[in-house]
């Protein structure tokens, strides 16, 4: 038997002949629901401030949607849903349905949407990804089809074989960066062979910017991803030519044959090729709440005057960094950003801090046409929840050559980032990421554990591979 996911519900949608949707006693047509979301988003920014009143007076658990991060409707499961489904389909030439998404973007796009087993949050969108629909099950590219459902593989085998096939077929580990897996169940059910505890590199949807489900009402809960959906590529951290992922798999389970289903024994880790470019030295606390912190500013060239008559030159690093070096597009900043920082820096406290939501409630001149009002929402994006890090450049062992036109690394991290973690790139990734050491192996075999992933000012496009780099595996945990 295999268990009842919300997921199965988009697939059906997708493929229905007629839908409709029921609610109470009425039925809409699905064309017609589609419409009607069409325009909720049209005019959601004249709504917006009334949906917060509702919800912040009408539930107790949401008393807290006190500014304009909290609500956002690209990430509103209606109208996820009604994109994906209006744009999944298209006839191929033999008139026969195909699929217009693959499924590593089928799972990122829609990991918000719930499901009754965690499995499913692969099986139920395998058969609607263009993977399985373009190709079929007896064609030539049979062995690019994703791995088959199989309810008897618990869920870590389920998710490993979902990221190798990624690996193997895109050349990328980006997905090891997204939020895109359930968690594991609390009890195990009668279609469960095993309840596991997942690895460091597969990172949960509750984590992600935004949660799961209706965590969306509870307001933003972290910065957006820097790697983005499948086939963004905002950033080049291996060069424009690209190192492809050199990732090893063990074989799992290490003990399965002689054992009872509960007690099989997977070898969780993946060694994957890359380079060492840093070690952090310093990180400030998580940012609370779109609060961007003196220790920040100054961190990245910025000299706090409270009694400055007029603001002076703002750094490049500076203005750059806070916003990512992109627009909320991924595409290259417009240079009137760095406007829009010297203008927001005339809003520091007098404790030479930045409070993001205090200046967007407060009459700024012009509201949401104002240039720093999409300044400071990009801040707001890419800080939210993460920490501010410098790190010490790694010297060539054997050259004893360190990179010094940006000898010490600045730039953002998890906010679980800690002193002494690894800043490295991965081959296959296009951002720089944060590992752990841990205490299991030698000092030249240590083991890691998968922080996350990093904006480092000045290495997000090969720039840490124009000096020579000493290749390493990092056991990752």
């Amino acid at each position: 038997m295999i268990p009842f996911s919300r997921r199965w519900v988009i697939q059906e949608l997708a493929v229905a002949q007629s839908a409709s949707v029921h609610y109470g006693k009425h039925v809409q047509h699905w064309s017609d629901f589609q419409t009607a979301i069409a325009i909720f988003h049209r005019n959601f920014d004249a709504l917006k401030g009334r949906l917060l009143t509702y919800y912040k007076f009408s539930q107790v658990k949401r008393s807290n949607l006190d500014d304009d991060s909290t609500l956002e409707i690209e990430h509103l499961g209606a109208k996820l849903l009604v994109d994906m489904t209006s744009s999944l389909f298209r006839k191929g030439p033999n008139g026969i349905l195909e699929s217009t998404k693959g499924l590593e973007s089928l799972v990122c796009s829609l990991s918000g949407f719930d499901t009754s087993d965690p499995r499913d949050t692969i099986n139920a969108l395998r058969g609607i990804s263009k993977e399985v629909t373009t190709y079929g099950p007896h064609t030539a590219a049979q062995h690019w089809s994703p791995p088959l459902p199989n309810y008897s593989n618990d869920l870590f085998e389920i998710y490993r074989d979902f990221v190798k096939w990624v690996v193997d077929t895109s050349g990328s580990i980006d997905i090891i960066c997204r939020h895109w897996a359930l968690k594991e169940r609390r009890t195990r059910t009668p279609t469960t062979p095993r309840l596991v505890q997942l690895p460091s590199w597969i990172l949960f949807v509750e984590d992600s910017p935004w949660g799961k489900g209706e965590d969306l009402f509870r307001g933003r809960k972290a910065g957006d991803s820097f790697v983005g959906l499948p086939g963004s590529n905002n950033y080049n951290a291996c060069g424009r030519q690209g190192k492809q992922a050199r990732v090893k798999f063990p074989r799992s389970p290490v003990h399965r044959a002689s054992a009872p289903p509960s007690l099989v024994i997977h070898d969780m880790s993946i060694s994957v090729r890359g380079v060492m470019i840093g070690t952090v030295s310093f990180r400030t606390d998580p940012f609370p709440d779109g609060v961007i912190t003196k220790d920040c500013l100054e961190g990245l060239g910025w000299v706090f005057d409270k009694d400055a008559i007029e603001i002076t030159e703002v750094p490049d690093k500076l203005w750059q960094t806070l916003v990512a070096d992109r627009d909320p597009q991924g595409n290259p900043p417009p240079h009137w950003y760095k406007n829009a920082c010297q203008h927001c820096l005339t809003y520091q406290t007098n404790s030479g801090h930045i409070n993001i939501n205090t200046i967007l409630r407060g009459n700024l001149q012009g509201g949401p046409n104002n240039i720093v009002y999409d300044y400071l929402r990009r801040i707001r994006a890419v800080t939210w929840n993460r920490s501010f890090l410098r790190g010490d450049t790694i010297c060539n062992a054997t050259t004893n050559t360190c990179d010094f036109e940006h000898e010490e690394l600045v730039g953002f991290g998890p906010s679980r980032t800690e002193k002494g973690d690894v800043i490295a790139i991965l081959y296959g990734c296009s951002v720089p990421v944060i590992l752990r050491p841990t205490q299991n192996g030698s000092s030249e075999h240590l083991e890691h554990l998968f922080v996350g992933e990093a904006y480092i000012y000045g290495k997000m496009d090969g720039e840490a591979f124009e000096v020579h780099c000493e290749e390493k595996d990092f056991k990752l945990l």
